[in-house]
């Protein structure tokens, strides 16, 4: 017996509700010989809500654990729970786990985990030691950003640029410009004279032909300086990567400017880029081929992405198939359970894998995707 404890009303319960429809999916693929038995409590947003039904719940042998909660002011008041009673976190918004209580354990990478294996797989696995960054700059995204910067340093790699924005990104040409600017001080001087020779012969065209976005907005007073270096017609491939995290709904802003700049470089995002009814739109799609993401969550589904709680939704199904495997190995009550969780035995699903472990008992393993021909 697993007690599920989530805002199914009040407060965030779009998310609940998600996720228990992908709980109750287990039944349907498990041919009515269920393990499980799931008690359903609705916190209905309110962490005074969740200290009340976990207290209660720790005083009864026969239900081995808790799943959820899982909106971010409920799992920090359970930061200090001292129990052995486990609680299970499905998914958390925040940047890094808390580590000051044993009795949670994080069944999702937390965001500040994911942009650390974004940073070791983009210098490790793809070999990049030239990267850019482009971060948004609020408290939350800063943290998480902060991560991967210093899992670069510890690397050995200083990325080249880094340009954050606050506000929403519906401009965000200053620091597209900077990226330029400082992938042209990566080119030899022998190959940017090349360069400069024929831009001065192809320029010509311009006498017939302009057009506004061949060429970067400058100020009134700095358009006698304007030469062939500012020219967004070149191609330019000397930053090898771009990391860029992007917050809910910024997709549409980053996706149609990016392509203005010409940088040629291996783009690396978060799931905030899993859109595709968007990301498919010619604007975008074309331009950003190729382009990897770090998630927490694997899914064929995201090709039919309807909304943001579909993660949510294959989180329950995913999770429920996890539990089960823990009835075949004697469980009875929670004490039992959470030996079998120290074990940190690897769980592979069909979109997410589990390996709990480190201080602070959360998964350290996350999704690689690509982006491929509209897929």
């Amino acid at each position: 017996t697993i007690a599920v404890v989530l805002p199914i009303s009040g407060f965030e319960k779009e998310k609940g509700q998600a996720y228990l429809l992908g709980l109750s999916e287990y039944f349907s693929l498990v041919d009515n010989s269920a393990a499980l038995r799931f008690l359903v409590y609705d916190t209905k947003g309110s962490p005074s809500q969740v200290l009340q039904i976990v207290e209660k719940l720790q005083a009864n042998a026969n239900i081995i654990c808790s799943l959820g909660p899982i909106t971010r002011d409920e799992i920090l008041c359970l930061s200090g729970f001292d129990s052995n009673f486990p609680i299970l976190i499905p998914k958390s918004n925040l940047s890094i786990s808390p580590q000051i209580s044993n009795s949670l354990f994080f069944l999702s990478p937390t965001s500040g985990t994911i942009a650390q294996r974004t940073a070791q797989f983009m210098i490790k696995e793809l070999k990049l030691d030239k990267i850019a960054v482009i971060s948004p700059a609020d408290k939350q995204s800063k943290k998480i950003t902060d991560n991967f910067l210093n899992t670069c340093y510890q690397l050995g790699v200083d990325p080249l640029a880094i340009e954050w924005y606050v506000e929403k990104p519906e401009d965000i040409s200053r620091q597209l410009k900077s990226l330029r600017k400082a992938a042209w001080n990566l080119i030899p001087d022998d190959e940017s004279k090349k360069i400069d020779r024929f831009l001065k012969i192809d320029s010509l065209d311009a006498l017939f032909d302009v057009d506004v976005t061949d060429f970067f907005k400058l100020p009134p007073d700095e358009e006698d300086k304007l030469n062939s270096k500012d020219s967004a017609k070149i191609i330019l491939e000397t930053i090898q990567g771009i990391y860029i995290p992007l917050r809910a709904d910024e997709l549409t802003y980053i996706g149609t400017q990016l392509p203005l700049y010409n940088l040629k470089s291996i783009l690396v995002g978060n799931e905030q880029w899993l859109n595709l009814p968007l990301l498919n739109e010619p604007l975008i799609g074309p331009h950003v081929d190729g382009m990897y993401f770090l998630t927490d969550v694997s899914s064929a589904l995201s090709n039919n992405y309807q909304d943001a709680f579909t993660n949510y939704y294959v989180l329950g199904r995913e999770h429920a198939i996890y539990l089960d495997t823990f009835s075949k190995n004697g469980v009875k009550d929670h004490n039992s359970f959470l030996e079998k969780l120290l074990v940190k035995n690897t769980f592979h699903g069909n979109f997410i894998s589990i390996m709990l472990g480190g201080k602070n008992n959360e998964n350290s393993l996350s999704q690689i995707m690509k982006y491929n021909n509209s897929k």
